[in-house]
């Protein structure tokens, strides 16, 4: 695995200041048009998964094009369904973990027992959502459709095969994303977004490393053959 250069490639590639820009100003725009902007940048990072995951040296992706607004658009769809399904379970967790928290401050007497409680399960829980989302958002990517049954046929699959690997990717993911936010947020909080666009690319160059790993590993690749099966099954 390489843990750098997912938060390097973005930028390198010849106008991938221009397109780091254009990545930023989407995520600005949800301050006045809440959600748009992000889901042109979703669906933006699904076409870099497409390039990204045909590039032997995981480095070539696509140009923001502001032409491309409403493909763009388009293509979040699916990926938008898988991380609002794993954001629901997830939400529902830290639930429980806010009430077990509130319940040990009630039961000590002091908040920060409380707080620190919230905090061990909160961490673990946020880890298992990331290894849930990424196979369940890279399926959707990779397949331009969001089936429940094959997506969690494959995310059960992928954690089997690559899930120890993903758990050490996953930490040093939020660690590095958390150390660039902060820098960003040091430059008047304007330096957030693309703080925020670096990750969410390094975040595609991870998941596609892991899917590269799974498939040298005997994984049944998306759209494969057992795929088209259950479809056809279904229908």
């Amino acid at each position: 695995m390489q843990y750098i250069k997912p938060y390097t490639y973005f930028v390198k590639k010849p106008g991938g200041m221009t397109n780091l820009m254009w990545g930023s100003l989407a995520l600005f725009s949800t301050s006045f048009i809440p959600l748009i902007g992000q889901l042109v940048l979703l669906g933006y990072q699904s076409e870099i998964v497409d390039d990204l995951e045909n590039d032997p040296d995981i480095a070539d992706y696509p140009d923001f094009d502001t032409s491309r607004f409403v493909p763009y658009l388009t293509r979040s769809v699916w990926p938008l369904v898988a991380q609002l399904i794993v954001g629901v379970v997830l939400l529902g967790l830290i639930f429980i973990s806010f009430v077990v928290g509130v319940g040990a401050w009630f039961l000590t007497k002091e908040p920060l027992v409380g707080v620190l409680v919230g905090l061990v399960l909160v961490c673990p829980l946020t880890i298992f959502g990331t290894m849930l989302s990424w196979p369940m958002m890279l399926h959707a990517q990779l397949s331009q459709q969001f089936q429940f049954g094959l997506s969690l046929r494959f995310t059960n699959e992928f954690v089997r095969k690559v899930g120890g690997q993903m758990f050490v990717t996953v930490i040093v993911h939020i660690v590095i994303a958390m150390a660039i936010t902060m820098v960003g947020m040091l430059f008047f909080c304007v330096g957030m977004y693309p703080a925020t666009v670096i990750g969410l690319m390094a975040q595609e160059h991870y998941m596609v490393q892991l899917y590269r790993l799974y498939l040298d590993q005997g994984g049944e690749p998306i759209g494969g053959p057992a795929e088209t099966l259950m479809q056809d099954e279904e229908y």
